[in-house]
């Protein structure tokens, strides 16, 4: 009688599906671990961005200190200047005084061109004060200048840093909420039009100060700048957010 091929041996191994099932676990803990491995260096290579960022935002801040000591001295020079122009302004009146009197006493003693001469005496000193004056009020004007430019400097690195900081926010934290991005733009483009308001009643002070003082091209300079600068603002405000 025959041998049925369902009585024969069979050459299925009864281990093997454990074993597999063993292997695939195993993967998986690799898997796993390469991927914990990953997270950990995305990590830390966040936190070292985040130290490096908070780094330059310790340094911005101290230029920024700085920055504001320089700018208290500056108005307190600005105010001594004010001072001298004041004390200049009476010792002018002074010397008019001082001329009548002086012409008054010529013209007594009928010897009216010792009167014109010590006049041009007197002339070519208040012209030489007035010079000395003007020169000082151009350098305070530059300086002036220099330090808006400086302000209107730290104020965009301020935007940056938000900016930047928000990157590495992004980057440590992964995709971020699209209201939380709405509301980082809008906190962005805000202290972007205080920043250029700011810019543009700066630049109408110079204008008021250079026609002022005949001026006028430096004058018509200005008000330009403040124009542009309010239709930046203008159009940063106008923008519907995403």
């Amino acid at each position: 009688m025959g041998t049925d091929a369902l009585d024969g041996p069979s050459d299925a191994d009864p281990g093997a599906p454990a074993e597999n099932t063993r292997e695939h676990a195993d993967d998986r803990r690799r898997a796993d671990a390469e991927r914990a491995r990953t997270a950990d260096l995305r990590d830390a290579a966040a936190d070292r961005r985040k130290a490096v960022a908070d780094d330059r935002e310790a340094a911005a801040d101290r230029r920024e200190a700085i920055a504001d000591d320089r700018e208290a001295a500056a108005d307190a020079r600005e105010a001594v200047a004010d001072d001298r122009e004041a004390d200049a302004g009476t010792w002018e009146e002074k010397l008019a005084a001082r001329e009548r009197r002086l012409d008054a006493r010529h013209r007594a003693a009928g010897d009216p061109t010792a009167g014109a001469r010590e006049r041009s005496y007197e002339e070519l000193v208040r012209s030489q004060g007035l010079l000395a004056a003007g020169q000082e009020r151009l350098h305070r004007d530059r300086e002036t200048l220099r330090r808006k430019d400086e302000t209107d400097l730290r104020e965009q690195a301020a935007v940056d840093r938000e900016i930047e900081a928000a990157r590495v926010r992004m980057s440590g934290q992964g995709p971020e909420p699209l209201q939380t991005r709405r509301s980082r733009a809008v906190r962005l483009r805000e202290q972007a039009t205080e920043a250029i308001a700011a810019l543009a009643e700066a630049e109408d002070a110079l204008a008021r100060e250079c026609e002022q003082r005949g001026r006028a091209p430096e004058a018509a300079e200005h008000r330009q700048g403040a124009a542009r600068a309010r239709e930046a603002a203008a159009a940063l405000r106008v923008v519907t957010p995403p």
